[in-house]
């Protein structure tokens, strides 16, 4: 076995429950531990129609105070490609394998309900109260996960309020707040993904079909600009995950402005620390320095152990409750909601 020690980053987010007195770590306690959220069956998303695309939240775990876990991807009967090693090969050949060809002989002759099938891709989280601390992957993003909490704790499980929302804000250091708010910003340009969400269409009860409406800062900048109307006339059949679309806005002056345009410029700027999603920079006034998005939330890089690629799950979340933690300690986050 090889052990080896790997970079990884972690990231503070603030869960925000509108309409709700629960905190996000009780009411995913409460679904994980009741229905259809005790089985790992019971609890994976479908992403899109037919599409054997599926995530859930799979290990969990409680441990200081905190509860712990593993958020993953997978698509049914993904095959992967291996290539063969030969040095002195004109090239390496390649070869598919599906999951059912990793099966053992024991493992052929058992039920049909277990099966084996290739991660995608696997994000890591730990939650206290409401804070939020993530690892995330290539793969899946803290929207990704966002969106999972709303769909497991309102639809699946309904441990939420249907009148409820679940958003995770970023939360930046005080040291940061302070020097947007100190300076005078030049220009603000801000990028959001247009996401979908799953509405079911029901006619006398049954269900017909499952519809994807546009949700997210970027779809309602759209909306802003363009009406409401262009939302009402996609009607989507599959989601638009893996569709890349990004809607940017730009606020800056041109080569002076007044004093109440400044204060606008300044007022915008200051307000994106409590932003829950999106990518934007900051162009500071005095120097030219740049505040990126990165800059604006907590976050840490950390070294991880690892054994033959695979995180040592209690080493990560022993340094995620140290860095959670401290940050409540030295005033950073709120130690209370």
């Amino acid at each position: 076995m090889k052990q080896e020690r790997k970079r990884r980053r972690i990231v503070y987010k603030r869960a925000v429950l509108t309409n709700n007195h629960a905190t996000v770590q009780q009411l995913l306690t409460q679904a994980l531990a009741q229905g259809e959220g005790v089985c790992a069956g019971g609890r994976q998303e479908p992403l899109g129609e037919n599409t054997g695309v599926f995530r859930l939240i799979n290990r969990h775990t409680p441990g200081n105070g905190m509860i712990f876990g593993q958020f993953m991807q997978f698509e049914a009967g993904r095959a992967q490609q291996l290539i063969t090693i030969e040095d002195d090969a004109e090239f390496y050949s390649m070869k598919e394998l599906s999951p059912s060809e990793m099966k053992t002989e024991e493992e052929l002759a058992a039920a049909e309900d277990q099966r084996k099938e290739f991660v995608e891709s696997i994000m890591y989280f730990g939650i206290k109260d409401n804070h939020v601390v993530l690892m995330t992957s290539a793969a899946l993003r803290p929207g990704d996960f966002e969106s999972h909490l709303g769909w497991l704790l309102g639809y699946k499980t309904e441990v939420m309020d249907a009148n409820s929302a679940l958003i995770l804000q970023d939360k930046p250091s005080q040291e940061v707040i302070d020097k947007v708010m100190r300076g005078d910003v030049k220009c603000v340009k801000v990028g959001s993904d247009i996401r979908t969400m799953a509405m079911v269409k029901e006619e006398q009860g049954e269900q017909i079909q499952t519809q994807y409406v546009p949700t997210g800062r970027g779809s309602s900048i759209l909306s802003a600009i363009i009406g409401d109307n262009w939302v009402e006339q996609l009607n989507l059949d599959d989601t638009l995950d893996d569709a890349n679309l990004t809607v940017d806005l730009q606020i800056k002056y041109r080569r002076k402005t007044s004093k109440n345009g400044q204060k606008v410029l300044d007022d915008v700027a200051t307000s994106l620390r409590n932003m829950e999603d999106g990518d934007f920079k900051i162009e500071m006034k005095d120097g030219g320095e740049f505040l990126s998005g990165d800059d604006l939330r907590l976050s840490k890089h950390i070294n991880v152990n690892t054994i033959n690629g695979s995180i040592i799950e209690s080493d990560l979340y022993h340094e995620m409750y140290v860095w959670l933690f401290n940050k409540i300690q030295v005033g950073d986050v709120e130690a209370q909601d």
